[in-house]
């Protein structure tokens, strides 16, 4: 039996059928799985041997085909998001566009296969890239918008009470000081996942009575869902529908707080 007969039954028989390995050079085979892109297009899983094991990569076809949707990712927050993929899948690269499984053993291939299809499935997700990069813009816009209050009050991010949150377990956006000591605390909300756990940090402080009056800035209320905005609206003290509708009213709502 061939090499590549063997690598290929290997594979079929651990995983599925339907799995093919076409020789595609010296030491160098292409796996043919079920598994595509959104376009329908096979994913890209090449197998390289190194020594007495293997290396799985997609030789950089997963970026190529991240560019063609226009998804650049040289941002900062593209890049921790893939890290995050890539070691939940124990793959390595991105810096050079290469996404790879560098030290793979012949018996651990074929599982490693699968969890590399995964992997690159996952980072080929070009509406969840848009999601971040929207969700980024978003949260660069709030902090911009709070370092410019900040000129006014002194402003702290990622604020929590020394004695309500030692343990900084319920994290407030940002924070300000008004001239009268008040304190006023701000959530930036992109999502529904965002809005509860605000809601939680609200209630918690809610609990201890503590003197915060607490404001909701979403990125987009069109988007969460009813029951979300509810507990929202049950805890908050002032909600902004969005980014741009907080920049035309915060600063008469804070001067207001602050008489």
């Amino acid at each position: 039996m061939s090499l590549t007969a063997e690598i290929e039954r290997n594979i079929a028989e651990t995983l599925c059928g339907g799995i093919r390995v076409v020789q595609k050079g010296l030491e160098r085979y292409e796996v043919i799985t079920p598994f595509t892109f959104d376009d329908g297009d096979v994913l890209p899983i090449i197998l390289k041997r190194k020594g007495d094991g293997w290396e799985i990569t997609d030789e950089g076809r997963t970026f190529l085909y991240l560019s063609y949707y226009d998804i650049d990712m040289n941002y900062e927050t593209r890049k921790n998001v893939l890290s995050k993929i890539l070691s939940s899948h124990f793959m390595e690269g991105g810096d050079d566009g290469i996404l790879k499984m560098p030290r793979v053993s012949g018996e651990d291939l074929a599982h490693a296969v699968y969890t590399f299809a995964q992997g690159v499935i996952k980072a080929s997700d070009f509406s969840m890239w848009k999601k971040e990069f929207t969700r980024s813009l978003f949260m660069e816009g709030f902090r911009e918008f709070m370092e410019e209050l900040g000129r006014t009050y002194p402003v702290e991010f990622q604020y929590h009470d020394k004695q309500l949150d030692p343990k900084k377990i319920y994290p407030i956006d940002c924070s300000l000081l008004l001239t009268n000591s008040k304190r006023v605390n701000l959530f930036a909300v992109s999502g529904d996942s965002k809005a509860k756990n605000s809601v939680i940090t609200m209630m918690h402080y809610e609990r201890f009575k503590a003197p915060f009056t607490n404001c909701v800035l979403f990125e987009n209320e069109e988007v969460l869902a009813r029951k979300t905005l509810i507990q929202v609206a049950d805890v908050a003290d002032k909600t902004f529908s969005s980014l741009e509708v907080a920049r035309d009213r915060l600063r008469s709502y804070l001067e207001k707080n602050a008489a």
